[in-house]
Order: structure tokens, then sequence, then C-alpha cells
């Protein structure tokens, strides 16, 4: 099985690396990962029951992302299954309107 795979078109022609790696998929889940990080703290400073270790043992992956594993899980839990669309399929996929366009005579909108 394998991840979905959609370009970020605005971001690989116009955003510095630096923006393009902070709205990537890998670095958002990386945020997500440290707010919960943030919330077992919380909890547990306040005296609510956290699993032995738990903090620590996430803090030790936090920055280990690997889509394609969170995608199969994700298809596991949900049913719907993923896929990667290629390159060229994703290209034509964009330029769907134009290519209708020329073959569809009399119809603009």
């Amino acid at each position: 099985m394998c991840a979905v795979s959609t370009p970020n078109v605005l971001a690989a022609r116009y955003a510095s690396p630096e923006i393009a790696r902070i709205w990537s998929p890998e670095h958002k889940i990386v945020l997500e990962r440290r707010l919960w990080i943030a919330v077992l703290k919380a909890q547990r400073d306040l005296g609510v029951e956290t699993p032995e270790g738990a903090v620590e043992a996430y803090e030790a992956v936090v920055d280990q992302v690997d889509l394609a594993s969170i995608a199969e899980v994700l298809s596991m839990w949900t049913g719907i299954p993923v896929f990667k669309l290629t390159e060229e399929e994703t290209a034509k996929l964009l330029n769907m309107e134009c290519e209708l366009h020329k073959r569809i005579i009399g119809q603009e909108d």
C-alpha cells in the first residue's frame, strides 16, 4: 500500500525551503505531537494519571515521521484505501480542464 502524495505546487514554485518545510505534512505531524506532549505534561502536573514513561516515549520519537505508515494505519481504521498518484497522473489531472476544452466543442463553461 502506498501513501497519498499530493504535490504542493505553490510551495515548489514560490516558497523558500524553510517555508516549504514548515508547511510540509511531516512538520505538521511533529507540531501535533509536540502539542500532545505538552497536554500530557500539563495533565501530569495537574495530578491526572498518565501512563508511566509515556511522555518520555513520545519525546523520543517526536521527529520520526513515516507518512506511509500513518496513511496505512488510517486506511485500516477508516476502511478508505490510500493510493499514490504518479507525477504523470497528477499532471493529467491538473491539466484536465484544458484537455476537455480541446475535445468538447461548444461548452466553454
